[in-house]
């Protein structure tokens, strides 16, 4: 990143991913932003300037509009958060990983109240997100 913190508006989705040794995607703009937290395998992400490659050590910020190719190195299971940003200079970066139980306690958590769109339910989707930004952002 550009040491700007982001700042999340709006939580989108949250996925679970199971991805097989091979598969290349490419995307011209992403529709948001994105915490990517690879449990299992690799998973090459190549931007234009850079390319950071994940596993169980190593996630990946991705901005929304980001032009990107995502290729499976190893068969990968991965948790895919998305979400709006206001700050739309953030660049794509690595994360750190996180310990597999403790990422799916969040995504478990995120995906039970995704369904819910009443205003207490949105603060307390975006308070996850910034608890799930700690861990993968901090030194």
């Amino acid at each position: 990143m550009t040491g700007e913190i982001i700042r999340i508006e709006k939580f989108r989705n949250i996925s679970y991913v199971n991805d097989q040794k091979g598969r290349v995607l490419s995307f011209r703009s992403r529709y948001a932003s994105c915490f990517i937290i690879t449990l299992k395998g690799q998973l090459q992400f190549t931007f234009d300037d850079k390319t950071i490659i994940t596993d169980c050590n190593q996630g990946v910020f991705i901005p929304e509009g980001t032009a990107y190719t995502n290729e499976c190195l190893e068969n990968a299971e991965s948790i895919s958060v998305n979400f709006n940003i206001s700050n739309p200079s953030a660049l794509p970066c690595a994360l750190n990983g996180m310990n597999k139980k403790l990422a799916m306690s969040f995504y478990q958590e995120i995906s039970q109240k995704s369904y819910n769109n009443d205003e207490s339910t949105r603060y307390y989707l975006l308070s996850k997100l910034y608890q799930l930004a700690f861990f993968l952002f901090k030194t």
